[in-house]
C-alpha cells in the first residue's frame, strides 16, 4: 500500500510547463570561496521519501557491522582539500593537510557504507561502498569535489535557458519562473546556475559522481544502474543561499557517441537522494537524436540510467605466482554497453553492486593502460559473490614496498597512515592505514626502477615524516621513523599526567586579535578547543577568568569537556602564559603562543589537571 500511495503522490508532481528563454553571461557569484559547504544533513528536515528510501536501503543491505576506512578528498585538479568535513557511520571528522581522513570502527551496513564530504567553496560529494570486512578491514575511498561552476544566470521572475558544454556535445536546461530557498520561502532576485556534466565512460566519474551506480525504483526495488550521463545542477541566490525550482524544468543531456547506437528510446531519470545515499527513479528521459530530454521537479544530481537487478560483488586481484594482493589496478566491468570502473585497494580488493543474471566482460589494466586480464564471459551471478582473480604481471614491472613505522621511542605506530605518490609525476598511488607498526603495498609500475615519495603521519602525536625511496622489481624495504616534524599549528594538552601522550587539535587552526584580546582555536574533527586572552601583554601566570588581564578556555575538545564556570570557582584554577603575540598588521602570519597548566573541572564535575600549549598563526 505504501508503494502505491507514494507512486501516486510522485506522479502528481510531474506537470506540464512552459518556459521563456533568456541568456545572460555576467557572473552573479564572483567568489566561490564565499559559498559555505551545504551541510544539508544538518540544515533540512528529511522528507517522507527520504525516510522511506533510507528504510529500504537499510532493508536491502544486511546487518550492522563495524569497519575501518581511509579516504582522500580532492578538488578538480586532484589536489588535496584540507579541512573538509567527512561523515561516515555516525562519525564526523576533518581532512588533514594531505586531504586524508581515517575512520576506525565506523558503524555501517554489511553491503552499504555511505560517506559524505563537505568543504567551504565546494559542492557536496559522496561515495557509497560495499565495505571490506576481511583482509585487515581497510576500505579506501576518494571523493572529488566540484566548485560552484557558474555557467549562466537567470532572474527568478523570468526563468530562462542555460546551456552547458561537454566534450561530447552541448546540453541545455530550461527554467520556469519561481524559486524558493531551502526553507521553502519564495525567492526574488538573480539566480546563479552551476552545471557539471559527468561523462559516463570516463573512469574519473567513479570519483566525482555521488554514491554509487545503485538505485531504488519507483516500486522500491534495488537495482544496479547503467549510465548514459549525469548532470549536477546547483542554484544560488544573490547571497550565496541554495535555491530550488517551484515548477519543473526541462533538461537536455548529450548522449555519448559510443552509446548512441544502443541507447533506448525511453530511459528512467534518477535523482540522487543525499539523505539515503541512493539514486531514486523519478522521471523518464526520451531520446531525441543524439540527446535525451526529460522534465525534472527539483535539482540535485540527475542520472539518465537503465536499471538492472542487482547482486553484491567483490573481487580480490592477486599475483598468480606470489599470491600477494595487487593494488592500484583498474578493474572495468562491462554489461549491456555500460562500463563500471574501480581501483584495487591495498588489499587488492574491489567491491560494489553489479547486475545479476548478466554475462559481463571484466578487464583488469595496470597504471600504464596495459591489459593484464580479460574475461568476456564473466558471470552471471545470482547471489552475493566473492571471487579471487590471479593474474601474471610482468616481473620487470611488479614490486612490493613494505616496512616498519615507528615513533621517537622506536615503538610501533598504531594510529597513523602512509601515502604513496609517484615522485616525478606527483600522481597519488594510495593511502594505507597503519595500526600495527607496519605497511605493505604490492603494485605494478610502468617503468622500474622508479622513485616513490612516502608521507607518514602519526595521528596520536601529530608528527609526520616524508621520505623518497627508489623501488625496483621485486621486494623493496623502506622503514619509516616518525619523529619530529610536528604540525606547524596545533593545540595540544594532556590530562592528569605530565609524561603521557598529548591529545592534539590540528584541524582548521585559527588565530586573531580582537580589540584588546586574542583568540586561538583548533579542532580534532569531533570538537573544537577555544582559548581566549583578555590581554595582549606577554607574561606568565595569567588567571583563568573573563575579566581584564585574564585568559580562559571556553571549550575543550576532550571527551568530557571543560566547565568554565566551575573551573573559575576553584580555589586554584589553571593559569596561562602568553609566550608570543605581535599586535598590528605586522603580526599577521606570526605565532600566537600560549602555555597553560593547572586544575580545571569537566562536565562530569570531576576536577582534573591539565598541561598544554597552543601554537597558532595569527590570521588577522
Amino acid at each position: 500500500m505504501k508503494k502505491v500511495l507514494l507512486k501516486q503522490i510522485l506522479h502528481v508532481l510531474v506537470i506540464v510547463f512552459s518556459f521563456t528563454a533568456c541568456d545572460k553571461d555576467a557572473d552573479l557569484i564572483e567568489n566561490t570561496e564565499n559559498i559555505n559547504a551545504n551541510y544539508s544533513h544538518e540544515k533540512s528536515e528529511p522528507s517522507e521519501i527520504d525516510h522511506v528510501l533510507a528504510e529500504y536501503t537499510k532493508k536491502y543491505n544486511g546487518e550492522s557491522v563495524k569497519a575501518n576506512f581511509i579516504g582522500r578528498i580532492i578538488n578538480e585538479n586532484n589536489e588535496p582539500i584540507e579541512g573538509a568535513r567527512v561523515t561516515l557511520g555516525g562519525q564526523e571528522k576533518e581532512t588533514d593537510e594531505n586531504g586524508i581522513v581515517t575512520f576506525s570502527n565506523a558503524q555501517v551496513q554489511q553491503y552499504f557504507a555511505y560517506i559524505r564530504a563537505f568543504a567551504d567553496g565546494y559542492l557536496e560529494g559522496s561515495r557509497v561502498m560495499v565495505p571490506d570486512l576481511d583482509r585487515g578491514n581497510q576500505n579506501n575511498f576518494t571523493i572529488k569535489l566540484f566548485k560552484f561552476n557558474q555557467v549562466g544566470r537567470i532572474h527568478s521572475k523570468k526563468g530562462g535557458k542555460v546551456s552547458f558544454k561537454s566534450d561530447k556535445g552541448e546540453g541545455v536546461v530550461y527554467f520556469n519562473s519561481g524559486f524558493t530557498d531551502e526553507s521553502g520561502n519564495p525567492y526574488n532576485g538573480e539566480v546563479a546556475v552551476s552545471i557539471n556534466y559527468l561523462n559516463p565512460l570516463n573512469p574519473d566519474t567513479a570519483n566525482t559522481m555521488p554514491g554509487d551506480l545503485y538505485g531504488i525504483t519507483r516500486d522500491f526495488d534495488q537495482v544496479a544502474l547503467g549510465s548514459y550521463g549525469m548532470v549536477q545542477v546547483e542554484l544560488r541566490g544573490e547571497s550565496g543561499e541554495k535555491l530550488q525550482i517551484i515548477d519543473p524544468a526541462k533538461v537536455i543531456l548529450p548522449i555519448h557517441p559510443d552509446q548512441i547506437a544502443t541507447a533506448a528510446n525511453e530511459v528512467p531519470m534518477w535523482s540522487f537522494n543525499e539523505h539515503a545515499g541512493v539514486w531514486y527513479e523519478e522521471a523518464i528521459a526520451y531520446k531525441d537524436g543524439n540527446r535525451y530530454v526529460a522534465e525534472v521537479s527539483h535539482f540535485s544530481f540527475w542520472n539518465c540510467d537503465a536499471p538492472f537487478p542487482v547482486v553484491n560483488f567483490s573481487a580480490t586481484v592477486i599475483d598468480a605466482i606470489t599470491s600477494n594482493p595487487l593494488a592500484g589496478l583498474r578493474v572495468e566491468i562491462t554489461y549491456s554497453g555500460f562500463t563500471r570502473f574501480a581501483i584495487t585497494n591495498a588489499t587488492g580488493l574491489v567491491s560494489g553492486k553489479v547486475p545479476s543474471n548478466q554475462t559481463m566482460t571484466i578487464t583488469i589494466l595496470d597504471i600504464c593502460g596495459n591489459v593484464l586480464y580479460l574475461d568476456p564471459s564473466f558471470g552471471p551471478f545470482t547471489t552475493t559473490t566473492n571471487v579471487t582473480i590471479p593474474i601474471t604481471p610482468n616481473p620487470l614491472q611488479s614490486f612490493n614496498l613494505s616496512g616498519t613505522v615507528t615513533d621517537c621511542t622506536a615503538a610501533p605506530v598504531t594510529n597513523g597512515y602512509v601515502t604513496l605518490t609517484h615522485t616525478l609525476s606527483g600522481q597519488f598511488i594510495t593511502g594505507i592505514s597503519v595500526t600495527g607498526g607496519t605497511y605493505s603495498y604490492a603494485g605494478i609500475g610502468c617503468t622500474l626502477p622508479s622513485n616513490i615519495t612516502i608521507a607518514a603521519v602519526d595521528l596520536s602525536t601529530a608528527q609526520g615524516s616524508t621520505t623518497t625511496t627508489t623501488v625496483n622489481p621485486g621486494a623493496n624495504t623502506q622503514n619509516i621513523v616518525i619523529c619530529g616534524g610536528l604540525a606547524s599549528e596545533y593545540i595540544r594538552y594532556r590530562i592528569n599526567t605530565t609524561t603521557g601522550p598529548y591529545q592534539y587539535d590540528l584541524l582548521q587552526p585559527f588565530g586573531a586579535i580582537r580589540n584588546t584580546g586574542a583568540l586561538v582555536q583548533a579542532s580534532n574533527g569531533t570538537s573544537t578547543t577555544y582559548i581566549y586572552s583578555n590581554t595582549l601583554t606577554l607574561g606568565t601566570g595569567y588567571p583563568f577568568g573573563t575579566g581584564p588581564n585574564a585568559m580562559f578556555i571556553e571549550n575543550l575538545s576532550h571527551v568530557n569537556g571543560l566547565n568554565a564556570s566551575a573551573t573559575m570557582a576553584l580555589a586554584t584554577p589553571m593559569t596561562f602564559d602568553l609566550i608570543a603575540i605581535t599586535p598590528g598588521p605586522g603580526g599577521i602570519g606570526q605565532y600566537i603562543s600560549i602555555d597553560f597548566s593547572g586544575n580545571y573541572v569537566d562536565y562530569n564535575g570531576v576536577t582534573n589537571t591539565i598541561q598544554g600549549e597552543a601554537r597558532i598563526y595569527r590570521d588577522y
